[in-house]
């Protein structure tokens, strides 16, 4: 059995915790649980159209793949699930972000997310998902050009499991960028993670988790933040919002450590590191003391190329400063890996699935999110659907292959569909009867 059909029947029992303010009624046609799982089908298969492709196999066959691959009983209309759905909080899919990580924790691929001693990483980063002049809703924030036209906007904290060396990535929950109560200003980025960091700073932490992110989160109550919850940080400090840190640093005596490149196709290559401890990461009068490290790199010509710095809560030392700098520069893995991912290869995340007038338009990025992390999952830990991504070499080549065969042919289950994608590998005989 493909680890699809274990993780949509996990899914599946979510689906008693969505909102349903509907009258209990004996013509009520759709469960709570067709609706959600019809909703996360479309995600999944990277397809608007899926539904109406399944109800057209339905008329066929009797049977469609929404009903054999995700579970439904009766496909639901696409305006009943908008409605429906728009009563649930995004919250209400935590549980499932918990569970993929839980379940990548306890399988032997996981030693590929482990640096540092058996620490994680993880990005934080904010990204918007839906922008509009015409529609807008109490959870959107605004903002109004010159010519003052306004801007309805939704955004939230992305979170990422990620290493260095390591090109998959494992979302964990968001946190979204929303009017929050009793609050007279719109959210920012910089509230949410604190937010983030208080709902889910103390599970990471038991996974000494250490926390990475951009020039925006390198300050002292958010630092302070992540401390208080147990957690470290490495994060990106420029000197252009650090006067007072680089000021410091520019007459302290600091050590250093080159790497040369001396095989592959980076030989030549030198990484160059500064690294201090305990330095004042602003001018107030009580000032967080953390640690710095500079990274240049060189290529065997000279020519520079990447250049940057980071700030972190870890102690640094000469054995470890090339291992942390490494750390600090996987922060890119959010934006690269996981908001790329979404927003570009077929996730069509700032597509306007759905904006509804409370939560549907975040319940719909967060499915969004999951869909993208049981794709990750199957690609961790299913050896078939694994051979299916070599041999196709494009995640988005799996996608036209399960939209295309799901659209004209009956699968019994995600095995039997990925069985039949890796005997069209097969080579044919093409030997041909002489006449």
């Amino acid at each position: 059995m493909s680890i699809l059909d274990t993780l949509i029947a996990e899914f599946k029992g979510l689906c008693s915790r969505f909102t349903d303010l509907r009258q209990p009624s004996p013509n009520l046609q759709y469960s709570i649980q067709d609706i959600v799982l019809a909703a996360f089908s479309v995600f999944f298969i990277q397809s608007p159209s899926f539904l109406d492709s399944q109800k057209q196999l339905e008329r066929k066959y009797g049977l469609s793949n929404a009903q054999t691959l995700f579970g439904l009983d009766k496909i639901p209309t696409d305006n009943h699930i908008r409605k429906v759905l728009d009563k649930t909080p995004s919250s209400t899919l935590v549980p499932m972000f918990q569970n993929l990580f839980e379940r990548l924790r306890d399988s032997d691929v996981f030693q590929k997310f482990t640096v540092l001693n058996d620490r994680i990483l993880i990005a934080l980063d904010g990204t918007q998902h839906h922008s509009s002049t015409d529609i807008s809703c109490p959870s959107c924030n605004s903002k109004t050009a010159k010519n003052g036209v306004t801007t309805y906007y939704h955004s939230f904290i992305g979170a990422s499991l990620c290493a260095p060396g390591n090109n998959t990535v494992l979302s964990l929950p968001p946190e979204f960028i929303t009017p929050q109560d009793g609050h007279d200003k719109q959210d920012c980025e910089n509230a949410a993670a604190k937010r983030w960091l208080s709902q889910y700073g103390a599970y990471y932490a038991a996974e000494k988790a250490v926390i990475l992110g951009d020039d925006l989160y390198a300050s002292q109550p958010l630092c302070e933040a992540v401390l208080e919850q147990n957690l470290d940080f490495i994060l990106v400090c420029k000197e252009t919002s650090h006067k007072v840190l680089y000021d410091f640093i520019s007459n302290a005596e600091m050590e250093t450590v080159s790497i040369r490149e001396k095989s592959g196709p980076d030989r030549g290559r030198i990484t160059r590191l500064r690294f201090i401890n305990k330095v004042p990461l602003n001018g107030n009068s009580d000032p967080l003391l953390v640690n710095w490290v500079g990274i240049e790199v060189t290529d065997r010509n000279g020519k520079k190329g990447y250049t940057g710095a980071f700030v972190t809560s870890i102690k640094i030392t000469a054995d470890t400063v090339a291992s942390i700098a490494e750390a600090g520069r996987a922060r890119w893995k959010v934006e690269n890996e996981t908001f790329n991912t979404l927003k570009n290869k077929g996730y069509h995340l700032e597509h306007n699935f759905g904006h509804g007038k409370e939560n549907l338009c975040n319940l719909f990025a967060t499915m969004n999110l999951l869909a993208c992390n049981f794709h990750t999952m199957a690609e961790l830990l299913d050896e078939k659907y694994k051979t299916i991504q070599e041999k196709l070499r494009r995640r988005v080549g799996f996608f036209e292959e399960i939209r295309t065969l799901t659209k004209y042919v009956l699968f019994n289950s995600w095995d039997a569909l990925f069985d039949e994608i890796l005997d069209s590998f097969k080579p044919r005989d093409s030997t041909r009867q002489k006449p």
